[in-house]
């Protein structure tokens, strides 16, 4: 479904056996839907993802789950009630890159660790079709939301253990560029710091401090090295995802964030069939309900001037 003409007209062009209509109450059902993908603005993901659980159908929200705590744990309680599952879209977690240093980590003991630094910066304009006010940057499920979630989703489940308290602060915030730093003090002591910003800065690179070397994973892959030479690792783990985009354009593969999404969209499919707990590396619904607590923690925390903001994390149903 989609409320744009438009795109109801191509999506018929390119699957014409399929039913499209601008709501879910307009499509025909002449036989029950199994699922539903909501991919729309974050304001409407509360909404659109009850409608889809009281009608009985799996769903799977792309991230954020919702914009507001209450709203996540709302659509949880549903999900419970109506015996169905609800994912959250949190694609990253795909990364083969990432997936290698959370098993890394797994290894090691606890007191290795002694922090992670998460950045993640990209230019909005290169994909999003929704204008957002320029003016305020978390309009409409803006640079929290849409950005550093991915970063609060993928720093607990890297670690394996739970938030505590965030602080967040505006690093840059002007017109057509901002950059937000949120800081994460997880159980155990370790602490995190992520790096978020809209703009034309294109990075993306989380380093996790061991002491004595850092472990840095990217789209590029993973690679152990010191502080001194982590601008020299930086470049070359760009050099080997530009060269992968490379390979898979000559090879017509799928982009690599297209096969993270696909290999997403097999963990949901299999929980459907009867996969009661997460299974790979898919984020359920608790885990998306967890990160818009932080995503809620960190926004507090804004409008308080950079305050530390205690989480309290929601709990199954």
């Amino acid at each position: 479904m989609d409320i744009r003409p438009a795109r109801l007209r191509w999506l018929s062009s390119v699957r014409p056996m399929v039913p499209v209509a601008e709501s879910l109450g307009a499509l025909p059902r002449s036989e029950p839907l199994d699922a539903v993908l909501i991919a729309t603005p974050p304001e409407s993901h509360c909404a659109l993802g009850a409608e889809a659980l009281r009608g009985g159908t799996h769903v799977l929200v792309e991230k954020p789950l919702a914009l507001q705590q209450a709203e996540a744990v709302s659509l949880l309680t549903l999900a419970d009630k109506a015996g169905r599952q609800v994912w959250v879209g949190f694609n990253r977690r795909f990364r083969s890159a990432y997936a290698e240093l959370r098993r890394r980590l797994e290894e090691l003991p606890a007191d290795r660790i002694r922090g992670l630094e998460f950045d993640l910066h990209t230019d909005p304009r290169r994909w999003d079709a929704i204008a957002r006010p320029t003016s305020d940057p978390e309009a409409r499920g803006g640079l929290i939301d849409d950005l550093a979630s991915h970063q609060l989703d993928l720093v607990p489940w890297l670690l394996r253990r739970p938030v505590e308290a965030v602080c967040a602060r505006y690093l840059r915030r002007e017109l057509g560029t901002s950059v937000v730093e949120i800081e994460l003090r997880l159980s155990g002591g370790i602490e995190a710091r992520c790096r978020a910003g809209h703009g034309t800065r294109q990075l993306e690179r989380i380093a996790v401090d061991l002491g004595d070397r850092l472990l840095v994973a990217a789209p590029g892959g993973l690679l152990a090295t010191s502080r001194a030479l982590l601008p020299l690792v930086g470049r070359r783990l760009a050099a080997s995802a530009a060269a992968d985009a490379l390979r898979r354009r000559l090879t017509r593969r799928p982009k690599a964030t297209v096969e993270t999404i696909r290999l997403q969209h097999a963990d949901w499919a299999a929980a459907m069939r009867g996969a009661k707990m997460p299974i790979g590396a898919a984020a359920d619904g608790l885990a998306g309900a967890r990160c818009v607590a932080l995503t809620d923690a960190a926004r507090h925390s804004l409008a308080g001037g950079g305050a530390w903001v205690s989480i309290s994390l929601p709990d199954s149903p």
